[in-house]
C-alpha cells in the first residue's frame, strides 16, 4: 500500500472527466452522470474550478430551470505532480469525494475515491485489519415500507449517500442510495416531457423504499479481514459492505473508511498514546481490538491537529452487578495551549471503549470543522 501512496496523482487519475459550466443546466448534468454512472462532475467557473456531486441533486425540484452553479461548491485543486497520499489527504480534510487535478490551469482530470480504490491493491496489511476496527456504526436507517421521500429527507438532512433498509425484525432487507433517487425520480429532461415530470416524480417518491432498494446487498462478519472487503467492494464495483455479526447489523464500510488508512504513511512524529489501566484478564481479543478502535480513532482525528504532545486514557473499574463490572475510560488529550478530556462508561470493556470511540469521534469532528 506505501507504492500506491506516493505514487504520482496523474498515474491514478480519470483522464476525462465530465466537466460543465456553471451556467449549464442541473437536468443536462443529470444527463451526463447517468450516462457514465458517475457520482460527480467538476464545474468551470472560468476563474475557479466547482465540484457537484449527486447528493447535492437531491433538493433539486426542477432541474430543468435550476442552474448547477445554484448546487455546486468550490473545491481545492492539484497539480499532476501530486500525490495519492496528497490526494486523499485533501479529500479527508475537505470532505469532499473528489479532487481536479490540473495542468497549469487546464483541467487535466480527476480523483475521486472510486480512483483511489480501484488503485489499491490487496495488500497483506489489510488482512491484519478486522472489519469490527473500522467499520462505521449505523445509527440511521428506514423501514421497507417507507417512503421513498423519506429516505431523500434523511439523505439531505444528515449529508449521507446511502440508507441501510430493516424488516420489522430489525434485519437487513436492503440498501438504498443516493443514485437510486436521482436516476429514477429527477430526470434529465431528454428523459421526459417538462409537463409530464412533477406529478410522475411525487408519486414516484411515495412508493415504499423496497421497491427501489438493493435486496442484494454486500455484506461481512465483524471478524473478517478488511481483505476481504476491499476485494469484493472492487470485484463487485460496490460502494458499501454491511457488516454484520450473525443477522444483527453493526455497521458499513465504504471507501471512507478504507482510503483515510493511506494517511498512515504520511511522513510525521508518532503520537504517542498511552493506556492505562487495562485489566490483565478476560478475552484477550476484545481487550486488544478496543485498544485498536481508540487508537484508529484518535490517529484518523488527530491526525490534522499540529501540537498535541500526548494521548493518555486511563481505564477504571467502579463497581461490580451482578457478576459484571462497570468501566469507567476517560482519555485525556494534551496538547501546550488546551487540554481535552473525554470520558465514557459500559459494564463490560468492550462497551465502554465503544462508547469512548463515539464520544471521540463526534468531539474530534466538531473540532476539525
Amino acid at each position: 500500500m506505501k507504492e500506491i501512496a506516493f505514487q504520482q496523482i496523474s498515474k491514478i487519475m480519470r483522464k476525462s472527466p465530465l466537466v460543465y459550466s456553471s451556467m449549464d443546466t442541473v437536468s443536462t448534468l443529470i444527463g451526463g452522470l447517468y450516462e457514465n454512472d458517475s457520482w460527480e462532475a467538476l464545474v468551470n467557473y472560468g476563474e475557479r474550478i466547482g465540484l457537484v456531486t449527486l447528493r447535492d441533486l437531491l433538493g433539486v425540484s426542477h432541474p430543468e430551470r435550476t442552474l448547477i452553479k445554484d448546487v455546486a461548491r468550490s473545491v481545492p485543486s492539484l497539480p499532476m505532480e501530486a500525490t495519492v497520499l496528497d490526494a486523499v489527504e485533501l479529500m479527508i480534510s475537505n470532505r469532499i469525494r473528489a479532487i481536479p487535478i490540473l495542468s497549469g490551469e487546464e483541467i487535466s482530470g480527476i480523483v475521486s475515491e472510486v480512483e483511489v480504490m480501484n488503485a489499491l491493491p490487496e495488500s497483506e496489511s489489510f488482512n491484519r485489519i478486522l472489519c469490527e476496527e473500522v467499520m462505521r456504526e449505523v445509527d440511521l436507517s428506514i423501514n421497507t415500507h417507507d417512503k421513498v421521500s423519506t429516505a431523500r429527507s434523511l439523505m439531505r438532512e444528515y449529508g449521507i449517500d446511502h440508507l441501510l433498509v430493516l424488516n420489522e425484525r430489525g434485519s437487513l432487507s436492503g440498501v438504498i442510495t443516493v443514485k437510486d433517487i436521482i436516476f429514477n425520480f429527477i430526470q434529465p429532461r431528454e428523459r421526459v416531457t417538462r409537463g409530464g415530470r412533477v406529478g410522475e416524480r411525487k408519486r414516484l417518491l411515495d412508493i415504499p423504499v423496497k421497491g427501489l432498494m438493493d435486496r442484494n446487498p454486500l455484506t461481512a462478519e465483524k471478524r473478517d479481514s478488511l481483505l476481504e472487503v476491499v476485494k469484493r467492494l472492487k470485484n463487485y464495483e460496490r460502494d458499501l459492505c454491511v457488516i454484520k455479526e450473525r443477522i444483527r447489523v453493526l455497521g458499513v464500510i465504504t471507501s471512507r473508511e478504507i482510503i483515510p488508512l493511506i494517511l498512515g504513511f504520511r511522513v510525521k512524529e508518532e503520537l504517542p498514546i498511552y493506556i492505562l489501566g487495562l485489566p490483565e484478564f478476560g478475552d484477550f481479543h476484545d481487550i486488544k481490538t478496543s485498544q485498536n478502535k481508540v487508537l484508529r480513532v484518535l490517529n484518523k482525528g488527530l491526525s490534522f491537529h499540529e501540537g498535541v504532545l500526548e494521548v493518555v486514557i486511563d481505564v477504571k473499574r467502579r463497581k461490580r452487578k451482578g457478576g459484571r463490572t462497570l468501566y469507567q475510560v476517560t482519555a485525556r488529550i494534551y496538547s501546550p495551549t488546551k487540554r481535552l478530556f473525554v470520558t465514557a462508561q459500559g459494564w463490560y470493556l468492550s462497551e465502554a471503549f465503544d462508547d469512548l470511540c463515539r464520544r471521540l469521534d463526534r468531539i474530534l469532528e466538531r473540532v476539525k470543522s
